[in-house]
């Protein structure tokens, strides 16, 4: 049974689907207490190469907005791990966000993030029925409203309200 008040949900956008080739472009995480969001971070991460047009396609993040605004992995990689302190993680399917996560922090920084986590991919699998679990199936099983999906803010705030859901399921 889960019944936790006080957790983070998490999110990311990359380059692709390989945590070994592929780059983190932005990391979204939002901090839940007594079930309710009381601080976010978000952040752009320049991944200093140019962003394939299908990726920009899906997340709308464009090479402009990187450069721009996008910081380095590193500095964004320390944000998230002060951000999250010793909180649990939730997230959908989080176990491919976490081994971008745990392979990029590896590399440079020797972060462990090892927080205890639940996954709303796994969970919504467990408890309804609907034709596929993507998190935009799944928000509209519940009738969540999710109208930037993959960008990672948005991600996190509509997985917030589908763990929510769940745990009263539960």
């Amino acid at each position: 049974m889960i019944k936790i008040k006080d957790y983070c949900v998490l999110d990311i956008e990359t380059t692709g689907l390989s945590r070994f080739k592929d780059d983190i472009l932005e990391i979204g995480c939002i901090k839940i207490r007594d079930h309710k969001i009381i601080d976010q971070m978000s952040v752009l991460i320049n991944p200093h190469k140019p962003i394939s047009p299908y990726i920009t396609s899906i997340n709308h993040i464009t090479d402009e907005m990187v450069q721009k605004e996008g910081i380095e992995l590193d500095e964004a990689l320390i944000r998230l791990y002060d951000f999250i302190e010793d909180d649990c993680l939730v997230g959908h399917n989080l176990s491919f966000d976490m081994g971008f996560i745990r392979q990029k922090s590896s590399e440079s920084l020797g972060l462990s993030f090892d927080h205890v986590q639940y996954d709303t991919l796994m969970l919504s699998r467990k408890r309804i029925r609907c034709e596929n679990y993507k998190l935009s199936t799944v928000c509209r099983y519940y009738n969540i409203q999710n109208k930037t999906a993959h960008r990672a803010l948005s991600d996190v705030i509509a997985t917030y309200q589908v763990f929510e859901c769940l745990m009263k399921e539960i």
